[in-house]
């Protein structure tokens, strides 16, 4: 089985290139993009992501982390 990666200083870098990129300062990039609307962009990206980090649906599982993780700390929605 593959090892997971930690949430440090991955997390923090997605983090940093959302706020980079977008402007928001809470949400991972990888979510960001999960919860995009469907485009080839978007498909193309999730694609190479998931090559990246040889994980499967990668940015489904980073999204859903961020999801609980934003729950906990009461910033859902905050990115919005």
């Amino acid at each position: 089985m593959r090892e997971q990666v930690p949430l440090g200083m991955p997390w923090r870098t997605s983090v940093g290139l959302n706020r980079l990129l977008c402007g928001s300062a809470h949400t991972p990039l990888c979510a960001r993009i999960h919860a995009a609307r469907s485009s080839r962009l978007r498909s193309v990206t999730m694609f190479l992501l998931d090559v990246a980090f040889a994980e499967y649906r990668h940015t489904e599982r980073v999204h859903r982390r961020w999801l609980i993780i934003s729950q906990g700390n009461g910033n859902r929605g905050r990115n919005s």
